[in-house]
């Protein structure tokens, strides 16, 4: 009984060791719980203000990249859009191609010939209401012509909104031509 009695206390004793490490255990158990759950949250909120900085700046490469590239495809088009406009044919070209088959049909080559200087256009506006008269606008002009003895080749003279005068030349020179011609009769007038 002796025995049993040593072995009971032996046992008690390891019980109570085995209570104090398990309460220790589980104290330091939780700490370090609450720890990770601190230290998660830290990361969480942390990861929450720097998310939308990585996003926006992941943003900015990829519209940055996009933009490139869509920069880099605009400059393509248009270079062939100016390269079909060149080779492109109209109508009157088509008409005038000597030999030309009876049944109308377009030709499959086409080389483009020297590029036409652009016409010149001249819109003249009366300043007042008195001058609005197309008809008498346009008299003045054509007089003006005929008084300098000019030889401006004129394509066409239209009216224009208000009384004004649309002078269509060959190029650009001869209305600056007509332009100063116009100027120089104001001045000598006044």
């Amino acid at each position: 009984m002796w025995t049993l009695q040593k072995e009971n206390a032996d046992l008690r004793t390891k019980l109570e060791i085995t209570v104090e490490i398990s309460g220790t255990i589980n104290q330091a158990f939780n700490e370090v719980t609450a720890r990770q759950e601190s230290c998660a949250q830290g990361l969480l909120q942390s990861f929450k203000k720097e998310f939308p900085i990585l996003l926006q700046t992941e943003r900015d490469i990829a519209c940055r990249d996009f933009h490139d590239k869509l920069e880099v495809c605009n400059t393509k088009l248009v270079e062939e859009v100016k390269k079909e406009v060149k080779t492109t044919r109209t109508f009157s070209q088509v008409a005038q191609i000597p030999g030309a088959p009876s049944h109308r049909s377009i030709p499959l080559t086409f080389t483009p010939g020297p590029p036409q200087e652009p016409e010149g256009v001249l819109l003249i506006q009366p300043k007042t209401d008195i001058h609005k008269d197309f008809n008498k606008n346009r008299a003045l002009i054509l007089g003006i012509f005929k008084e300098n003895n000019s030889v401006i080749r004129v394509s066409g003279l239209t009216k224009s909104h208000g009384g004004g005068v649309k002078i269509v030349t060959a190029d650009e020179a001869e209305s600056k031509l007509i332009k100063q011609l116009l100027l120089s009769y104001h001045i000598r007038k006044n």
